[in-house]
């Protein structure tokens, strides 16, 4: 890419900045004023030369990663560099919607976009066996801002102006936190529908944006995370409309369970627990000591979240509740509840080397906490043993 593609991609900005939009343009990004050192890329003019040796001309971007690639100097920012010469990328876009659903819906390599391997951070993370590795070169793919259309322009605009114009359409892409909340109960949704649990099906962002969510289910990652795994724990039963599920423990039932209202299971010890090696550094032992939670034939009814508070933030999970069945565990605590229906408010805390069982009583509920055995601290009174069939994933539950 030259020079001097570089210069005549900024006159046709400016051209296009006269002519906005029309009807012949298919996609165009919104671009602002650059600040010195931002870490965003450019929008450039892109001439390539197609297979019938004809030029062809359109509007990228060339992210801040790939600057050094296309000759563009990552020195400090200067006024008379190519950086100083090219409007930021804002990362919003101008769409012919009907041209992106005609690129979209092809069967072939045309609806998929190129790929940037950007490297620039230095993470801190922990293997498996809970060493801690510092400062360690990582690397993010993101999605190229090429796409395959015939006519792109740039809209330049003040920062000012991109929030009047576009802060009611942010409500409902899923590049924002409620539209990635939306698709998490979606995906709530299918997962559990194969499940055999009766819940009702997520509506269109417009419902969202103007109800709310139809229920709030969080489950964490280590019940599966594949989904064949997690559909052998939970089994049958049916979420309201207007519940709320929240599931942070890894060995975890669900069986014929009927919640009408706030359902929230927390532990301190979700997929094992930390042991301290002889240089003082906690490592996470998998398996050992995991905290445990067994629903069955249990009805939760409670008022849950309050729909109607304006101080609700659904994708922050913090809302107002007028009821709840909070389940604490802590350590390798155990809680077990059959063959009862739980209505009302109540918080459940268990503590460390303890299993609480709730059993149908003489009038009401039968509540027992009991010490678990020493032998039993490190493997619980029942886990999940995970067998392979050919290319599936058997679960059996072990009463010990």
């Amino acid at each position: 890419m030259t020079g001097y593609t570089f210069r005549v991609g900024f006159l046709l900005y400016n051209i296009c900045c006269m002519n906005l939009w029309t009807s012949i343009c298919k996609l165009g990004f919104a671009s602002c004023k650059r600040n010195p050192g931002a870490t965003e890329g450019i929008n450039v003019l892109i001439e390539k030369k197609n297979l019938d040796d004809k030029w062809a001309y359109g509007f990228s971007c060339i992210e801040y990663t790939e600057f050094e690639k296309f000759g563009i100097s990552v020195d400090p920012y200067s006024p008379g560099s190519l950086q100083a010469q090219f409007p930021a990328n804002t990362n919003i876009l101008y769409v012919d919607l009907a041209s992106a659903e005609l690129i979209g819906s092809s069967t072939d390599e045309r609806s998929l976009p190129g790929m940037v391997l950007n490297i620039k951070k230095s993470i801190t993370y922990m293997d498996q066996f809970g060493i801690k590795h510092w400062l360690k070169a990582a690397g993010r793919l993101s999605p190229e801002a090429v796409w395959n259309v015939q006519c792109k322009i740039s809209l330049i605009i003040s920062p000012t102006d991109i929030l009047l114009d576009v802060i009611k359409v942010l409500k409902v892409w899923s590049y924002t936190p409620d539209g990635a909340l939306l698709d998490m109960m979606r995906n709530a949704y299918d997962l559990l529908s194969r499940c055999g649990v009766t819940i009702p099906e997520v509506e269109d962002n417009e419902m969202y944006v103007n109800c709310g969510p139809p229920y709030l289910i969080l489950l964490h990652p280590a019940l599966g995370p594949l989904w064949e795994i997690i559909s052998q724990k939970f089994v049958g039963g049916s979420i309201a409309k207007g519940s709320e599920l929240q599931i942070e423990v890894a060995e975890f039932l669900w069986r014929n369970v009927q919640l009408d209202g706030s359902l929230v299971v927390l532990a301190e010890n979700i997929v094992g627990s930390t042991k301290t090696n002889e240089i003082g550094e906690a490592l996470l032992q998998y398996g050992r000591r995991c905290a445990r939670c067994k629903l069955e034939n249990v009805k939760v009814l409670n008022d849950g979240i309050n729909w109607n508070s304006g101080d609700n933030s659904y994708w922050k999970h913090d809302m107002q509740r007028f009821e709840a069945l909070k389940v604490i565990l802590h350590g390798n605590a155990e809680f077990e509840a059959r063959d009862v229906v739980i209505q009302g408010n109540y918080t459940f805390d268990v503590p460390d080397g303890h299993k609480l069982e709730i059993t149908p009583g003489v009038s009401g509920l039968d509540i027992q906490l009991k010490p678990i055995e020493a032998e039993l601290m490190d493997s619980g009174t029942w886990f999940w043993n995970y067998k392979t069939r050919g290319r599936h994933i058997e679960l059996e539950l072990i009463e010990i």
